[in-house]
């Protein structure tokens, strides 16, 4: 009896077992397995989208000693956070809301409201680099021997052109064309010394005197653009057509400045803002300049080039001399970052490594290599707060010159007077805390993830950060609370230079992950040793 009444249990627990089983895979199971496979067709179709540029790079053969094969929740996980990133990045609109902008001080407001106008995208276009063009001048001949900087100090970010005379300034620009690195390679592939000397005459002559955008502002801008080529070795991913065009649009970015404003010209309707429709006209103006002085034969710097050459080469003028105009500012963050959300695992990959590797060449510099040109020329453009401090004030000063001086004729005009550029209200160290703050650190750290040998650049910034903010206090005296502002926006900065310092010490390794549902396969960048 007791037998059987057991043996009854058994059948009716297992019943019950079969029941809920049933009812479980009906009521959860089921559906489950219908939202994660819709799941993974959406995640596997958005991918393909946005992560071609990952892919390319990688062949589909099976024995490469770093893939790992993971679970399909983990690689869902994964798939998921970065487009979590990338989501992030589309939809920001803004970099901060009304709230924010309300709190922020005069000069804060300033600086995002008058100086960076939000922009628009450009297009991006592939590139493979040429072949090297015929040597126009002797690899032997020494163009700037006349020069008297040491060359230690022009290969370092501490050259002070303001304390340096205008025949000199020559000078360290025939050396960058001709005579650095870089000349060697594409200045002396594309011009001669008697034609560049007469280009720069030309251009030095249209320059006005103003006191921030100057000829030694434009030489200056060359010298930070040869700078950033040399420490990102870009003959590895740009050619020397293009290497030689980004030169001459550092040093004629800002041919005929006069010392006002894009958003001046529209509000006064000036022949240059009705002439280009309100877009960039001063931009505009600069680059119709340049190739004006190149229509002349004894100053055309692009005469030795043939008709594709010349093509390339003007293609990089237009576009990267259109980018300096800050409107474009944010939109060219917001693409940075994109990009290193899309190639995260090569960079930070990269970043531990000196020499460049093939998948961060292909990946990462080729596919997108006008964008660094232009990201080169504004970063340049806009570099002063990256110098050291003793080289970094002066310019401050000079520009902020120009800004008061525009704000006493929007006063004359009785126009709208730019919140940068009334005199009696602006105070200099706190104009610069957001500038940095707002514009240029943003900008850094997109540049730095991408470009982990400019980290030095993001470090003066912090520290110049800090020095802005002991004249500020010393001029203004600030209340307790306005000073603990202050010091949490540097402390931000530091811990972003922290972080991105920190990345460059641990050793890392690619790995390719994939999943049985998907033969596709996502790029992870992982600590050497660990394991997902």
């Amino acid at each position: 009896m007791d037998i059987c009444l057991i043996v009854f249990m058994l059948g009716v627990m297992l019943l019950c077992t079969f029941d809920l089983s049933r009812t479980l895979d009906i009521i959860v199971i089921g559906p489950l397995q219908r939202i994660m496979g819709n799941l993974r067709k959406m995640t596997s179709d958005l991918m393909a989208e946005v992560s071609k540029v990952q892919h390319a790079t990688h062949g589909d053969g099976d024995d490469d000693p770093w893939d790992l094969q993971v679970s399909e929740i983990k690689l869902l996980e994964l798939v998921l956070q970065k487009l979590a990133n990338l989501s992030a990045i589309f939809m920001q609109q803004n970099v901060v809301n009304k709230e924010e902008m309300a709190a922020m001080s005069l000069e804060g407001r300033g600086v995002l409201l008058d100086m960076m106008q939000f922009g628009f995208a450009d297009e991006r276009v592939s590139h493979i680099p040429t072949e090297s063009i015929a040597s126009v001048l002797q690899a032997v001949e020494t163009v700037s021997w006349k020069m008297t900087t040491e060359k230690t100090i022009i290969n370092s970010w501490a050259l002070d052109l303001l304390q340096i005379d205008i025949e000199e300034i020559d000078d360290i620009a025939s050396y960058i064309f001709f005579d650095s690195a870089v000349g060697q390679r594409a200045g002396r592939a594309c011009a001669g010394p008697a034609t560049f000397q007469n280009f720069v005459k030309v251009v030095k002559a249209r320059y006005t005197n103003q006191p921030y955008h100057c000829y030694t502002h434009a030489v200056d801008v060359l010298h930070t653009v040869y700078r950033l080529l040399s420490l990102t070795q870009s003959d590895k991913w740009v050619s020397e057509v293009e290497q030689y065009a980004i030169l001459v649009s550092a040093v004629a970015h800002d041919i005929g400045h006069f010392g006002r404003t894009n958003p001046f010209l529209v509000e006064t309707q000036h022949e240059l803002a009705l002439l280009y429709n309100d877009k960039s006209p001063l931009e505009n103006m600069h680059c119709a300049s340049l190739f004006e002085i190149c229509s002349q034969p004894g100053s055309d710097i692009f005469k030795s080039l043939g008709h594709d050459n010349y093509s390339k080469a003007r293609k990089v003028c237009i576009l990267t001399i259109l980018h300096t105009d800050n409107a474009h500012h944010f939109e060219m963050v917001k693409d940075i970052s994109k990009i290193y959300e899309l190639a995260k695992a090569s960079c930070d990959v990269q970043a531990c490594e000196q020499s460049l590797s093939q998948a961060y060449v292909e990946e990462v510099m080729h596919k997108n290599h006008l964008m660094w040109l232009q990201l080169f020329l504004h970063l340049a453009d806009v570099s002063n707060p990256l110098k050291p401090f003793h080289v970094t004030e002066p310019w401050a000063h000079r520009v902020l010159d120009e800004f008061f001086d525009q704000g006493d004729e929007e006063k004359r005009l009785g126009i709208p007077v730019g919140m940068l550029n009334d005199r009696d209200k602006i105070c200099r160290p706190a104009s610069q805390h957001g500038f940095i703050n707002f514009l240029v650190a943003p900008l850094v750290f997109a540049t730095v993830r991408i470009f982990q040998p400019l980290l030095p650049l993001a470090e003066q910034m912090s520290d110049n950060l800090a020095s802005w903010q002991q004249l500020w206090i010393a001029e203004m005296q600030p209340v307790p609370e306005e000073v603990a502002k202050r010091d949490a926006d540097i402390t931000k900065v530091r811990d972003e230079v922290r972080q991105l310092d920190e990345r460059a010490t641990i050793e890392m390794r690619l790995v390719r992950c994939e999943g049985s549902w998907d033969t596709r396969r996502i790029s992870i960048a992982v600590p050497l040793g660990s394991t997902i």
